[in-house]
């Protein structure tokens, strides 16, 4: 990364996106220090806070990395038009993308600040009052892991094929060297190794016990499920399976009730499943660009209901049903509540339009119980998927992937005599595609799979079409690659 973009990186993160107005009102933005930033525990907490920011971004995970780029990479989307923001995505073309260079940026100037915090956090451990130092730190590290993964998952090989090429540099330390780039075993080695210290660190997060708000936080259960999802992508099932079943067994994340869902008070109907999330992001902005006219621009779920432009995010009637299995699985609730219709021309052309980010929450409501303003990160869902993928018998996992399916309204089972290992791929497969539409992990799938083929897509997947290409910057000023 350039030398003085790094610097610009780290002061930002710092001190304009930490949420500390106050002390900026009274300091000099040229004369903060580290000592003043970190002189208490407040300070810890506003810098942490700073980082969710960052990953609320439009170009991180409050679009680019779920909603928006990697949902059109996945082919959710139906983008005919030449001119539309993502019609490069139809054929992987990652040249001159301003989104990649956004999501590397962005990803490593969140990692500078995570970095700054471990580097200051145990000298001062005086400071924190009960637990609040193990929950500061643990977060941290789980939140390095979590960047540095998905930053691996964009932008190096698939692991099983190639777990020696070089991926990305992981930034463990706060410096403003050039960081080599690891190898692929040496991202998920170092990946493991935070989530291990953060793992023990958690161990006493509130929400073992009683405290569900903290799923707006990197939270003991999120670090649990993402050491599944690491090991599930790496192929190795056993820890994967132990892993999953961690979370799974805390019942802290049931699935949601039709009820919740059928209601017709838009204030109370819980499109994003909410109860089952064990991780996810409070994106204070996310209207502007999924329902509101932002700017003149289109949004993109709920746009105007003639003539719709370059942004909108629809998908036809035709592959509406045939994504859901609507024919079959008309009761499915991602298929019966969760898209809406809208009208593309003058003469009455009707596309669908995922609604679950069309998100209202009443007047009054508490902002721990409100449950707008919410992007998924990591849903109770993912890990029953895990354990289907890597249980020994076809008959064992059916048996994780009926679950979710009940409890999304399907009434008919999968029936383990007419499936056999293949097959159980694909019905995997269908379930990323329905549950995580519009969320930006089926296209990790994909990745994860070595899929060459994928729902509406015409052509043959290369594995190079799941690889985003280094950003020139690094290459410029990283002589290691």
């Amino acid at each position: 990364m350039n030398r003085n973009n790094y610097i610009y990186i780290v002061f930002i993160s710092l001190i304009v996106l930490t949420g500390c107005e106050k002390f900026l009102e009274n300091t000099p933005r040229a004369s903060i220090s580290d000592d003043k930033l970190f002189e208490s525990e407040a300070g810890f907490e506003q810098a942490l806070n700073g980082v969710y920011s960052i990953l609320a971004t439009q170009d991180l995970y409050g679009d680019n990395l779920t909603m928006g780029y990697l949902s059109a990479l996945a082919k959710n989307y139906n983008i005919t038009v030449n001119s539309h923001i993502f019609f490069l995505t139809k054929s992987f073309n990652y040249e001159n993308s301003s989104r990649v260079k956004a999501i590397w940026n962005r990803s490593y100037n969140a990692i500078a600040t995570l970095n700054n915090i471990l580097s200051h956090i145990d000298n001062r451990q005086s400071l924190f009052s009960r637990d609040k130092y193990r929950l500061v730190k643990g977060e941290a590290l789980a939140l390095r892991a979590y960047l540095h993964f998905d930053l691996y998952r964009l932008f190096g090989e698939n692991y099983r094929t190639n777990p020696d090429a070089l991926a990305i540099p992981y930034r463990n330390e706060f410096s403003l060297s050039v960081k080599a780039p690891n190898t692929a075993q040496e991202v998920v080695r170092m990946s493991l190794a935070d989530l291990n210290q953060a793992e023990e660190l958690l161990s006493i997060d509130p929400i073992t016990k009683e405290d569900a708000h903290r799923q707006y936080r990197m939270n003991y259960y999120a670090t649990l499920a993402l050491k599944a999802r690491i090991y599930g992508y790496i192929g190795e099932g056993s820890e994967a399976k132990k892993y999953a079943n961690l979370v799974v067994q805390g019942k802290k994340f049931p699935f949601v009730k039709e009820a919740a869902i059928a209601t017709s008070i838009a204030d109370q109907k819980d499109r994003l499943f909410s109860t089952e999330l064990v991780f996810a992001l409070r994106v204070k902005d996310i209207a502007k660009w999924t329902e509101e006219a932002n700017g003149g621009t289109t949004r993109y779920f709920r746009y105007s209901m003639f003539n719709a432009n370059n942004n909108a995010l629809t998908t036809t009637q035709a592959n509406y049903r045939d994504l859901f299995e609507g024919t079959l699985y008309p009761d499915d609730f991602r298929y019966k509540y969760l898209f809406e219709d809208e009208k593309t021309n003058v003469s009455g052309g009707v596309e669908k339009y995922p609604s679950k980010y069309w998100q209202k929450s009443g007047s009054g409501t508490s902002s721990t119980d409100r449950i707008d303003q919410t992007v998924p990160l990591v849903r109770i869902s993912e890990m029953y998927y895990i354990l289907a993928t890597y249980e020994s018998s076809v008959d064992e996992a059916l048996g994780y992937l009926n679950t979710v399916r009940r409890n999304r309204g399907i009434k008919t089972d999968l029936d383990a005599t007419k499936i056999d290992a293949v097959q159980l791929i694909n019905e995997i497969t269908k379930e990323y595609q329905k549950e995580f539409y519009a969320e930006g992990q089926t296209f990790f799938w994909y990745k994860q799979i070595g899929a060459e083929r994928i729902k509406f897509y015409e052509s043959v997947v290369l594995p190079s079409n799941y690889i985003f290409p280094i950003p020139v910057d690094e290459l410029e000023y990283n002589p290691n690659y």
